[in-house]
């Protein structure tokens, strides 16, 4: 609990390019895992052949509460592959995926696993079909979601293949969308950041190459 993922920049693949890398998750996988209270923020995902950033909840017992996914910078992401998808992620057939929010529950399932509580806030999402994925969550607050996602919210219940914005989960609220990417002043100080030590290095590079 308690677990903050900040300032992370993230360069992966596109959905048809390369092996099954680029993206930030945290799912729970044993049986009666808890996870909580985690802050994920001033992230920059560029390129993951999955959910940029995806939050999954696999086993009957399991509990993901209280995340808070905060000012991330998400563009051109995936979806699950056919190996390891389930009823319940998004694949290929529904299209590219932002952020990810699943509880694997099925009808039936003693103890299901849950996602509840999650905030979502101040994201930008660029390039993809659908911003944000939900499936088997509760009280889920998404506000000021930036970019230009098709559908910039959805409920897997939706539809079995191709869901509707006129469905999205009545736990919403004071949801706002914006077609102006923006990707806040602590992506771009990160991007800032980087440039100067990419710079910095170039420059000690030269230095050596002279001396030598």
């Amino acid at each position: 609990m308690g677990n903050i993922i900040t300032w992370n920049l993230v360069l992966g693949s596109t959905p048809d390019v390369g092996p099954y890398n680029g993206q930030i998750v945290m799912a729970a996988n044993a049986p009666n895992t808890v996870i909580s209270d985690t802050i994920i923020s001033d992230n920059i995902v560029d390129g993951s052949m999955l959910p940029g950033i995806a939050i999954h909840a696999n086993a009957p017992g399991d509990v993901i509460s209280h995340t808070t996914i905060e000012n991330n910078f998400i563009s051109n992401n995936g979806y699950y592959p056919p190996d390891f998808a389930s009823p319940n992620t998004p694949t290929g057939s529904n299209g590219t995926v932002g952020i990810s929010l699943v509880a694997e529950a099925a009808p039936g399932m003693p103890s299901p696993p849950t996602v509840t509580g999650t905030s979502i806030l101040s994201n930008t999402i660029l390039n993809d079909k659908y911003g944000v994925w939900t499936c088997n969550t509760a009280n889920t607050n998404i506000m000021n979601l930036r970019g230009n996602a098709t559908v910039p919210m959805i409920d897997c219940h939706a539809s079995s293949s191709m869901p509707s914005t006129t469905a999205m989960i009545s736990e919403m609220s004071s949801t706002s969308t914006s077609q102006t990417p923006s990707i806040g002043w602590s992506n771009l100080i990160l991007v800032a950041v980087i440039v100067i030590v990419l710079l910095a290095g170039v420059g000690v590079w030269r230095k050596r190459g002279k001396r030598q």
